[in-house]
């Protein structure tokens, strides 16, 4: 069964021109562009999309981070997106940093940081998932 995923390039991935290289990654690897959409999303659909870590102490800078400028939204498609999606974004450690993980590449020196890894630079680009087949 095709998976599916979203993947959002941060402003900061998209201000400093990473959307080309990015998007060819996931290209190169096989898998399909089912949707891209930019948008600079507004406080309340930034609040509601982080709404899990509203009672944690970033919540704030999180929710100003993502809304000072354009996001490119994508969703991929393909047998095993989102574990690739996984490797190619965040480690789940600096000790199992994967060759080219995207925010080793290009770290961020934005104040925001990550919530699921907060020894790494914050991640130019988030992720959601959804094992769900693809509707025809």
């Amino acid at each position: 069964m095709a998976e599916r995923t979203f993947i959002a390039i941060k402003p900061d991935g998209v201000q400093r021109g990473l959307v080309g290289e990015i998007l060819g990654r996931f290209e190169r690897k096989g898998f399909k562009l089912v949707g891209l959409k930019q948008i600079t999303p507004s406080r309340a659909l930034a609040e509601q999309h982080y709404g899990v870590h509203k009672e944690r102490p970033f919540f704030a800078g999180l929710v100003d981070f993502i809304t000072s400028g354009p996001v490119v939204a994508m969703v991929w498609e393909g047998d095993g997106v989102i574990a690739s999606a996984r490797k190619l974004i965040v480690p789940p450690s600096p000790s199992r940093l994967s060759p080219a993980p995207f925010v080793a590449i290009w770290p961020s020196t934005s104040a925001a940081t990550s919530s699921t890894v907060p020894m790494l630079p914050r991640p130019l680009l988030s992720r959601s998932v959804s094992g769900s087949k693809p509707r025809s």
